[in-house]
């Protein structure tokens, strides 16, 4: 999916895109306390999500205990 893709191109995805932004300002604006009281709560689950999206290519699965490293 490339960033042009994303850009509507005709009069209809514009009308769509600025209807899903008003929408938005608006449940925020009605919802901001909400959005406060459960921030910690957010950033406790980022903790964890962060560790398994953030892990995934560093090749872990693959640990050689048995092996010796060699002295350099």
């Amino acid at each position: 999916m490339t960033l042009s893709s994303l850009v509507p191109h005709t009069l209809f995805g514009w009308a769509v895109a600025g209807v899903f932004a008003i929408g938005l300002a608006l449940a925020v604006a009605d919802h901001w306390a909400h959005l406060f009281g459960i921030l910690p709560y957010l950033i406790l689950l980022a903790c964890p999500l962060m560790h398994v999206f953030m892990h995934r290519g560093h090749g872990h699965a693959g640990h050689d205990r048995g092996k010796e490293k060699p002295d350099v």
